[in-house]
């Protein structure tokens, strides 16, 4: 009986979204990240000794940085996005202010457009507030991400595949596993 208890249990997580909360705050120089509301930057600095091992880093062309955005974009099981961003800025200048408010508002289509390739977006705002009196910067990010395990294993699955079998040919034959 607790195995099957066990299984309905595992079933339920697999199958079922859950909510990834992230608040990113930038105020007063100096940034804070959130997730589900515990503070995971800045830490509190540790000194561990220094290793100076280096790790062999892989060269990835172009086109396989593509062909894994292709994929990803292609995905029928996109993980569902609310997104929040909250920014209220200021310049020296009010002139400077007007400029820099057409831009921040002209780059907000792009933003939804990357989020849209790679995300189901089921909300979606922005609020851009200037400020003409005085020189200040605060953004504040929420983000809810809906996503279940199924679909981590299935993108994992689609960006092994994409990058073992379409570029086979480019990598050396002990790179391939």
């Amino acid at each position: 009986m607790n195995w099957l208890l066990i299984v309905l249990i595992m079933l339920i997580f697999i199958f079922l979204p859950f909510p990834i909360l992230v608040n990113i705050k930038y105020e007063n120089s100096s940034l804070l990240i959130y997730l589900f509301k515990i503070k995971i930057y800045p830490r509190k600095k540790t000194k561990k000794p220094s290793k100076n091992k280096r790790k062999k880093s892989k060269n990835y062309s172009i086109n396989q940085y593509l062909s894994i955005w292709n994929s990803i974009k292609t995905n029928a099981f996109k993980p569902n996005l609310n997104f929040d961003l909250h920014i209220t800025y200021g310049l020296d200048d009010a002139a400077q202010t007007a400029i820099f408010n057409g831009i921040l508002w002209s780059f907000s289509s792009i933003l939804y457009n990357l989020f849209y390739s790679i995300f189901n977006v089921k909300k979606f705002k922005l609020n851009i507030n200037p400020n003409f009196d005085k020189s200040m910067l605060y953004i504040n990010i929420k983000s809810i991400i809906f996503i279940n395990i199924a679909k981590i294993i299935y993108i994992s699955l689609i960006l092994f595949f994409s990058l073992k079998f379409k570029y086979k040919t480019f990598l050396k034959p002990k790179e391939v596993i």
